[in-house]
């Protein structure tokens, strides 16, 4: 078992993911304008 990226890589991107679509469905449901 390979592991080429780094397990902290993995996680942050994770979690840059999820933070945007948390972001955009923030959007969605409240939106400002």
């Amino acid at each position: 078992m390979k592991n080429k990226i780094p397990l902290i890589t993995f996680i942050l991107a994770a979690l840059f993911v999820a933070g945007g679509f948390a972001f955009f469905y923030w959007i969605k449901t409240f939106p400002f304008n």
